[in-house]
């Protein structure tokens, strides 16, 4: 949704997709994941408590 449209802002693409703000800048936050961590959730070799869930409530750093 966000590479797609650029210029759309998080309210936006929150609205168009039925969630709040903070979802969806949650999920933008998730996106920065490390590719190793993206690949072991993509294979199914994520530890059991990797989950969106609890990845979606912690502070991720940036860098």
């Amino acid at each position: 949704m966000l590479m797609s449209s650029p210029g759309t802002s998080i309210i936006q693409l929150a609205k168009d997709q039925g969630r709040c703000r903070t979802h969806i800048a949650k999920l933008i936050k998730l996106s920065y994941l490390a590719p190793d961590i993206v690949t072991m959730v993509l294979e199914g070799r994520q530890p059991p408590t990797l989950t969106r869930r609890k990845q979606m409530a912690t502070e991720l750093p940036l860098r």
